[in-house]
């Protein structure tokens, strides 16, 4: 049996299937113009954009740090002598490895205290300074990068010619700007 054949039958059946179709006309649809966009929305988006690309690059810059704009002016320091309380006093602002030539030259053994400042103002005392910082620590290591910053400087109570100097990472995004006191030899 040939398949071919058996449709021949069913040609006419579909024919007469199809025949309402025949009288049916085809339809134009008119066209929409598109929808236009309203300019402000993309204005608005734009400014957008634009504020926020703004925003990114100084957030990356370091302009909004929590502390930013800080400083810290610590007390001239007060050890055992004038003399010595002049020199320390004049170390503060200094780097480490400055400070580090001059107080062994004068006979003092240094502790160290590298300072790491928080990241969070927990109470701000003023315009541009925070009253308490959250998330800070210090740690006492052996040695000091040079270029440390020393910030302040205080006696070893323990023991004779110590004296401990607090030192920050130049580069802390979060550190006060350190302002040195006035001493007696400035």
């Amino acid at each position: 049996m040939n398949p071919v054949l058996e449709l021949d039958h069913d040609d006419e059946i579909v024919r007469e299937l199809l025949a309402p179709f025949a009288r049916v006309q085809p339809v134009t649809l008119r066209r929409r113009a598109p929808a236009r966009r309203s300019r402000p929305w993309l204005v608005a988006a734009a400014a957008i954009g634009v504020a926020i690309l703004v925003f990114a690059s100084l957030a990356t810059a370091g302009a909004f740090g929590p502390l930013h704009g800080a400083s810290i002016s610590p007390n001239p320091p007060t050890l055992t002598t004038a003399a010595s309380s002049d020199l320390a006093c004049n170390l503060i602002g200094q780097t480490a490895g400055q400070a580090e030539n001059t107080l062994h030259q004068s006979g003092y053994q240094i502790e160290w205290r590298f300072q790491y400042w928080g990241a969070q103002t927990a109470r701000a005392a003023g315009k541009n300074s925070p009253g308490a910082v959250t998330g800070g620590y210090a740690t006492a290591p052996a040695t000091v990068p040079a270029d440390s910053i020393v910030w302040d400087i205080g006696a070893d109570t323990r023991t004779s010619n110590t004296l401990f100097v607090f030192v920050e990472a130049p580069n802390d995004p979060n550190a006060p700007t350190v302002i040195p006191p006035t001493c007696q030899g400035r």
